[in-house]
């Protein structure tokens, strides 16, 4: 019996839908966050592999305003558990889907089988967006896969757009433009010398962005909503999940502490910060200081749902509604299950306001209000990882 031919990734629809989408992502593109796209890098007969950072959930569309050919985008497999909306999507664009925070082989192999059909592969080395403004780590397997790959190296950097729409926000702020383009193109032979550890380094430092203290003005009367969703720590009472935000101000309600948000994003009041960089830098240091072998009482406590990714069916499954989850020191309890840190494989935060944890060979994601806060769950893990195997307690995940 012959084999079934391997089916190509590329189909021609997909060129037929991303000219539909840039003819309306650049109309939008425009009017919403005043960006204009730079000159074109053509792509058509040598594929690259960019690398973008990560501003907001859109970031891919922004690059492919600037390439001539079709690119295909690594997404997190969230996207492709969207029901009707991932489907599409699928169908459209063929995404390569990979397990967030994990080294996922099979995207690799995907990733290979579309530069060898001659197509250009993009991709975030952060993996998620930040909370305050400053690009993160890059996943050390990224410079793996640059010198796997062999292609062209294009870095691709966005500028404004925590400005404008920071993760933790529903709303959009008004203002400055959002700018963008192609800042450096590394050739093969340039860095197929490099070590891992040289590569990643010119990687982080081309493409960092700090706009956590940008001196531009932005307006808004919501400019403190859903910050509960990056802060979970009251820096005067040092209670935990206690804060509430509203329009342009946040509340600890357990000591009932409040501070505003002026519109250069900095916290007016009694507080001891300015920015929310430096606020999450003091519950990452109250993190640091907690003692992993603490007793049986937990952190906190709070209701939540929880379901499984279920990538072959673009959908996801159901395990618990309105269940406890208690966080601890040392594990994680929701339901009946018992996800001790030393047996979870990874955790990280997912859009604004969920948490995905790998765990029993699955994707768990859990979520609440729209003000849950995901973010104290993966610094406690790994700040006992870190504690544990001896790492830098610097980095705390997210």
């Amino acid at each position: 019996m012959e084999r079934t031919k391997k089916k190509k990734w590329h189909r021609a629809r997909h060129t037929f839908f991303l000219r539909i989408q840039n003819f309306l992502f650049r109309i939008l593109a425009r009017v919403r966050f005043g960006y204009r796209p730079g000159e074109k890098v053509d792509n058509r007969s040598q594929p690259y592999l960019f690398l973008y950072n990560h501003q907001l959930t859109i970031d891919p569309l922004f690059l492919q305003l600037q390439l001539t050919h079709q690119t295909y985008t690594v997404a997190a497999e969230d996207v492709m558990t969207q029901g009707v909306k991932s489907r599409f999507f699928n169908f459209a664009q063929a995404p390569i889907p990979f397990k967030k925070a994990t080294n996922d082989a099979h995207a690799v192999m995907t990733c290979i089988r579309v530069v060898r059909e001659g197509y250009s592969i993009a991709l975030s080395p952060e993996g998620a967006r930040s909370f305050d403004g400053v690009t993160l780590g890059i996943n050390p397997a990224i410079a793996k896969l640059v010198k796997m790959l062999k292609l062209p190296l294009a870095m691709f950097v966005l500028r404004g757009g925590y400005v404008c729409f920071p993760r933790y926000a529903d709303k959009r702020r008004k203002g400055p433009a959002m700018t963008g383009g192609i800042t450096r193109v590394v050739p093969y032979d340039e860095y197929k010398d490099m070590s891992v550890d040289e590569l990643n380094k010119l990687i982080r430092d081309e493409m960092y962005v700090d706009e956590s203290d940008e001196s531009v003005i932005t307006e808004g009367r919501h400019l403190a909503e859903y910050l509960e969703r990056a802060l979970y720590y009251c820096p005067k009472c040092r209670s935990l999940g206690t804060l509430k935000s509203k329009g342009n101000e946040i509340t600890c309600l357990s000591c009932g502490n409040t501070v505003r948000m002026n519109e250069y994003r900095h916290f007016i009041g009694d507080i001891p910060v300015k920015t929310v960089k430096d606020w999450i830098g003091l519950q990452e240091d109250f993190v640091r200081g907690t003692d992993i072998s603490r007793g049986d009482e937990p952190l906190y406590a709070e209701k939540v749902t929880v379901k499984t990714n279920e990538i072959t069916t673009f959908s996801k499954k159901l395990v618990y509604k309105k269940a406890e989850m208690r966080l601890y020191t040392d594990r994680i309890e929701v339901g009946d299950k018992v996800w001790k840190y030393d047996d979870i494989l990874s955790e990280t935060v997912w859009d604004k306001s969920a948490l995905d944890v790998y765990a029993e060979g699955k994707t768990y994601q859990i979520s609440a209000e729209k003000t849950f806060c995901a973010i104290k769950y993966v610094n406690f893990y790994y700040h006992y990882k870190n504690v544990k195997e001896g790492n830098d307690d610097r980095v705390l995940g997210i």
